[in-house]
Formats: C-alpha cells, structure tokens, sequence
C-alpha cells in the first residue's frame, strides 16, 4: 500500500463510519509486522507479550487519534511515532518497578529481523538504544533524517550527527574484525 492511500485511509478512520472499521483493518494489515518489529527495538526480543500488548495499544490510539493526522505527513512516520511512544512509555512505567535485571530489557539480546548472519544484528547490538533506532529507521524503514527527528522527537542536527557516527562505529568494528580474522583471532563481533 503506497502512503496515499495510507493517509487515505487514516482519513477514513477519522470518520467513525462503517466504513473506518474496514479501513482501521486495513492499516492493520499493512502495518502490523513494520511496527511490531519497531517495537521490539524498544522492548527487546525476550519480551514478545510486552510488544503485543504495545503494538495493541498502538492501534487504539491510532484509532483515536485519526482526527489529529494531517494528510501532507508522512502517514508511516507518523504511526511509528505514537509505536514509539506507546513503547517509550511502558518501558519508563516499567523502569519506577522492582525488576529483575535484563527480565524486561537487555540490550545485549537485542535482535534484528533482517540479520542473515552476515553480522548486522552484532554490529548494531554495540550501539546505543537511541543510536540503533536511528540507524533501523534510516537503512530498514528508508526515513528521511528529518521524519526520523520528529519520530524520535530529536533535533534534525543530532539525528544527522549520531547516524554518521553509528556508520563510522559500525565500520570501525567490520575494520577490527577484519583484522582479527586475518591475524587467525576469532572475534566475537
């Protein structure tokens, strides 16, 4: 489904007819899979129940929130952006709880759906939470710096900043595991 008739569609939920239930399953359908795995950036792969609930709550506030979407936006921009904060916000509600460290979050566990062993899932895991996420929503999801600044809620100059120093981390450990592989060291990268 092409962001036309996507926005066309967030427009159809704004109405309340029949009509916008019909067109609610639709960016469901479209949606579901692109924003669950955005969310398991947030939550980590352990905590695959927390991203259904989260990704559940996504839909009830679009749903909502129809009304407020102007159509000259990026419409998958701004559904990833209510993904993120919904997500945002249960990770801080779970953050004031007792937890058992890494049982609701470890970045070390971090997974990403495109890893086909050629080390992205390593190389991205070595970055910060906010660094991945700009880094995800550039290369995976193809945003522009600045819809990734208004997902993120970060200023356009920072979103710009940290993705070219992710890029140059990334390939300084590619460099560094090269090296490794060439002197016989085996590397965990």
């Amino acid at each position: 489904m092409d962001d036309e008739i996507l926005c066309g569609k967030i427009k159809q939920v704004s109405g309340g007819s029949e009509s916008a239930r019909e067109a609610m399953r639709d960016i469901y359908v479209e949606m579901k899979d692109s924003i669950y795995t955005f969310i398991l950036l947030h939550t980590g792969k352990q905590n695959k129940y927390l991203a259904e609930d989260i990704l559940q709550e996504t839909f009830v506030a679009v749903y909502g929130s129809a009304k407020n979407f102007k159509s000259n936006k990026n419409p998958r921009a701004w559904l990833l952006a209510i993904a993120r904060n919904k997500a945002v916000s249960h990770i801080r509600a779970l953050s004031r709880t007792v937890i058992v460290e890494g049982e609701f979050f470890d970045s070390d566990e971090f997974s990403v759906p495109f890893a086909d062993g050629t080390g992205a899932e390593s190389l991205l895991a070595h970055l910060s939470e906010q660094d991945r996420e700009i880094v995800v929503l550039h290369v995976i999801y193809g945003f522009k710096h600045r819809e990734i600044a208004k997902i993120i809620q970060r200023p356009l100059g920072t979103v710009t900043r940290r993705y070219k120093q992710s890029i140059d981390s990334m390939r300084e450990n590619i460099t560094q595991n090269d090296n490794r592989i060439q002197c016989g060291i085996k590397s965990e990268v």
